[in-house]
């Protein structure tokens, strides 16, 4: 029979060698949020450009995910740095997260999704309980990951309809 932590393991998609390791509600003023910590298991190494590295230390990194029932929910984890073999320092990739995000990949999907079905960004924002600008970061960085990888050789011709340079 599963565990508590193993559920929501399998909920967030994890696999070795991550593993859910405390899952607790706390109160936030009159709300309660959900916080599912993660770590990664001891003597774990990491591939990084064709080497295999051994993990340096750790950098505690926190990420907003979807809400879990009407309270808002985070994910908290010490996440690994290795050190390679010219000596650099690099923070592993994180299988919910893309780098540098505050945010679940599950999280930002449904913020697309609210935007793409047609919800305005101060709407998607105030639903989701984050503000105007970091709704607007979401939409930009994956619009540029899109455009990066969206093969453009095809294009012969392009029109623009409209532009609003105040808004």
């Amino acid at each position: 029979m599963m565990n508590g932590y193993e559920i929501f393991a399998q909920g967030l998609g994890l696999s070795t060698p991550w593993e859910v390791i405390d899952v607790a509600f706390r109160r936030d003023g009159i709300d309660k949020e959900l916080h599912i910590t993660i770590k990664c298991e001891r003597g774990t190494k990491f591939e990084y450009n064709d080497e295999v590295c051994s993990i340096y230390d750790h950098q505690y990194r926190s990420w907003r995910h979807v809400n879990f029932f009407s309270h808002k929910c985070y994910i908290h984890c010490d996440v690994p740095r290795i050190k390679t073999k010219n000596n650099s320092v690099v923070l592993v990739d994180v299988p919910w997260s893309e780098p540098g995000s505050s945010f679940v990949l599950l999280f930002e999907m449904y913020v697309l999704k609210l935007i793409d079905g047609g919800m305005s960004v101060s709407g998607a924002a105030k639903l989701v309980g984050v503000t105007y600008g970091i709704i607007h970061r979401i939409i930009k960085r994956h619009v540029i990951l899109a455009l990066v990888t969206q093969p453009l050789e095809p294009v012969k011709k392009m029109s623009v309809d409209e532009t609003s340079t105040k808004k």
